[in-house]
């Protein structure tokens, strides 16, 4: 018999018929739970576990040996956990990659909506920040501008900031440089008044 046909057999010996105690622990293992909550169900598992074969070699055995199972076996959630005992492979590794690449794919999609909805975004905030009752959204822009400090434990992050990298050594904050032209004023009068105490003696 191929290596195939007989792994096919040892699996399928293994996925649940029934409703027996005995088949309780494959029918509701770990891999099965999951899928009942995805939308598409073992096959939306398994196209998230092949995205991550790069980063886990043990993904790569699993994902061989599934291909050697037949469509029927392929349809069933429980033939995955019945298939890791057979290949002795904990479940919960297979189950971190595909969390792993769900993360990076729902992160990677959330960036790019944001991206080309940012200059639209962007110009309505710039309509509402220019109404008179617009003062939160004009707060925003000048935080972000420089014009005005950031309160502390606040973040104001955008994808592409235009403007002085505040790393930048030669960048001055708008109300340090104000209160620097503020104490050179003072200095100036302060001497111009010497000098005219003095003239005056």
């Amino acid at each position: 018999m191929p290596r195939a046909d007989k792994l096919r057999h040892k699996v399928l010996a293994l996925v649940p018929r029934d409703d027996s105690p005995a088949n309780s622990q494959i029918r509701h293992g770990a891999i099965a739970s999951v899928c009942r909550h995805l939308p598409g169900g073992i096959g939306q598992f398994i196209d998230l576990a092949r995205l991550a074969k790069s980063s886990e070699p043990k993904v790569t055995g699993f994902l061989d040996a599934w291909e050697e199972l037949d469509t029927p076996a392929q349809c069933e959630p429980s033939s995955a956990d019945a298939l890791c005992a057979q290949i002795g492979l904990d479940p919960l590794v297979i189950l971190r990659a595909a969390l792993q690449s769900a993360i990076e794919i729902s992160a990677l999609t959330s960036g790019l909506i944001a991206a080309v909805a940012l200059p639209e975004v962007v110009e309505t905030g710039i309509c509402s920040a220019l109404e008179p009752k617009g003062h939160r959204d004009r707060e925003m822009f000048l935080q972000h501008s420089g014009f005005l400090p950031v309160p502390r434990g606040a973040t104001v992050g955008v994808f592409n900031q235009i403007g002085p990298n505040v790393r930048d050594p030669s960048y001055v904050p708008f109300e340090q440089d104000i209160l620097e032209l503020d104490e050179a004023s003072d200095e100036t009068a302060d001497a111009a008044s010497r000098t005219g105490a003095g003239h005056t003696r």
